[in-house]
């Protein structure tokens, strides 16, 4: 049942070089944390796509509703309803 777990492809893929793999360890991290920090993965993903400091404008009818900008979308919702 677990044959070809992760792949169907019959395929044995070729090995990396072993300057491959030292430029892999030489790339820059995306996530730039302290890893004695022990955040979970999440945590650091919402750090890099955040939406943090987008404001939502809301137009209803064409017009700009009163309160507008909001800081989230969730704070918009509950003005519309």
């Amino acid at each position: 049942m677990n044959d070809n777990r992760y792949s169907t492809s019959k395929k044995i893929p070729p090995l990396l070089s072993k300057s491959d793999v030292e430029n892999i360890f030489n790339l820059e991290p995306s996530i730039k944390e302290d890893p004695l920090n022990f955040k979970p993965h999440a945590t650091l993903v919402k750090g890099i796509t955040s939406t943090k400091g987008n404001s939502v404008d809301v137009f209803r009818d064409g017009v700009l509703v009163e309160g507008s900008p909001f800081p989230s979308y969730a704070e918009a919702q509950r003005t519309l309803g």
